[in-house]
């Protein structure tokens, strides 16, 4: 019990509301400055459904390669329910809350055990390390550059 609370103490924070108000209308402002923009609202949103387009592509293929044939319902099921329980902000990337949803999703659509823990963690690799990595790099080359004093850019 102690070492529980001691644990849950350090992701208590303390609510200013002043803090809330402030991040609140910061929001606010943003939502309202891309809604007067169409144009950039559309491309936003477009953007967004390719993404997601091709995440359930690439889910889609890892079942293939596993030797298994899943269903259209079945993909956007498990590719939306771990999205959505990896905005609870427990750990780092969503870690442990979207593979277990993603193999709990898996299993309640019939999905074997064996083939939903398989998919979970070539997809995780796939979607968590892999892109870790290209996000490391890309960090660090644009980090690099910013940097640079801008004389020194030309």
């Amino acid at each position: 019990s102690g070492i529980i609370n001691h644990v849950l103490g350090w992701f208590q924070r303390r609510l200013n509301l002043q803090e809330i108000i402030a991040a609140v209308q910061i929001f606010y402002s943003s939502v309202y400055a891309m809604i007067d923009r169409r144009g950039k609202g559309l491309w936003i949103g477009g953007l967004t459904l390719l993404i997601w387009a091709l995440d359930i592509c690439r889910l889609y293929i890892v079942f293939l390669a596993l030797g298994y044939h899943p269903n259209l319902a079945m993909l956007l099921f498990a590719s939306s329910v771990p999205v959505i329980v990896g905005l609870i902000p427990f750990l780092p990337g969503g870690l442990l809350l979207v593979e277990g949803s993603l193999v709990s999703v898996l299993t309640f659509s019939g999905v074997p055990l064996n083939v939903a823990m398989a998919v979970t963690v070539i997809e995780r690799g796939i979607s968590y390390v892999l892109s870790s990595i290209v996000g490391a790099g890309i960090f660090s080359y644009l980090g690099f550059r910013i940097a640079v004093k801008p004389e020194m850019r030309n």
